[in-house]
């Protein structure tokens, strides 16, 4: 038995060895154990078994890549804490809900806010730890307070968000303070937006954003370095937008690494700028 699997069967919290095929957006790479709490109890017991390990939580899999062959180290899934209930007039959920999960529910409330995040696949958790933004919307906006391993987080919340950077400690839920909006408005919104990324965004499995933006958009200084449908094995430079880098079919960590790597080395020689990574690595 691995050592992950024995330590998550001593604390009663099942465990699967999972392909990055199943469990990350972007659907090429390696394996990894992944533990699976249904409760937030559960949860705070593999926590703390795999925190010695460098036990990584797993929500979506977006901006996540798994190295070729079995992950090093345990990953903790949040699928089974997804609940989402009403507290007075905001929304209280669980760090694994889905965005879209959350905004439907409360549309049924005559709530939106959450429209901006239409088509991204992010659990409220990822959300809140990358300050998901788009649209001149951003998470941060929402968040009342945030329930966390160690407690609450209420008082300077806001100035803990920046550009790309959220909450960095193990989420359980968080409070959520959202707009008074019909549920015929809201659809029409996520409708919209859900058109606009479609337009600008790639149909092939990607991570999302590979590099965060700095002055120049990084997409538009890969595209200006000729990178745009470069390709390695299965992984390919978008040709619709630089900054992602899409799974043709049958693409590896390798391959995307590959690519990042050369993206990296382009800007940096021809304009003297470093790419500032968005995604995650396990190796």
């Amino acid at each position: 038995m691995n050592v992950f699997q024995q330590i998550a069967e001593e604390v009663g919290v099942p465990v699967r060895l999972l392909s990055a095929k199943d469990i990350t957006t972007f659907k090429g790479g390696g394996s990894a154990y992944v533990a699976i709490p249904y409760d937030e109890e559960a949860f705070r017991r593999i926590y703390r078994a795999y925190e010695a390990y460098g036990g990584l939580i797993i929500g979506g899999g977006s901006n996540m890549i798994i190295g070729d062959g079995v992950a090093t180290v345990p990953l903790i899934s949040t699928r089974g804490l997804s609940k989402i209930c009403v507290k007075g007039k905001s929304i209280v959920a669980q760090c694994g809900a889905s965005v879209r999960s959350i905004s439907e529910f409360a549309r049924r409330l005559s709530l939106g806010g959450f429209e901006f995040l239409s088509g991204v696949p992010a659990t409220l958790g990822g959300a809140i730890r990358m300050n998901a933004g788009a649209f001149g919307e951003e998470m941060s906006k929402f968040v009342r307070s945030i329930s966390t391993l160690d407690g609450n987080i209420e008082e300077g919340l806001k100035c803990i968000f920046s550009y790309r950077n959220g909450v960095h400690v193990p989420i359980l839920s968080a409070e959520l303070e959202l707009r008074e909006m019909c549920s015929e408005n809201s659809v029409e919104l996520s409708k919209k937006y859900l058109e606009i990324r479609a337009s600008k965004q790639p149909k092939f499995p990607s991570c999302g954003s590979v590099f965060k933006n700095g002055e120049l958009p990084s997409g538009k200084l890969i595209e200006m370095c000729g990178l745009k449908g470069k390709r390695v094995g299965g992984a390919e430079i978008s040709k619709l937008h630089a900054n992602f880098i899409v799974n043709t079919g049958g693409a590896s960590a390798t391959d995307f690494m590959s690519l990042v790597v050369e993206c990296e080395r382009a800007v940096k020689e021809r304009f003297g700028i470093e790419l500032e990574r968005e995604f995650v690595y396990i190796s």
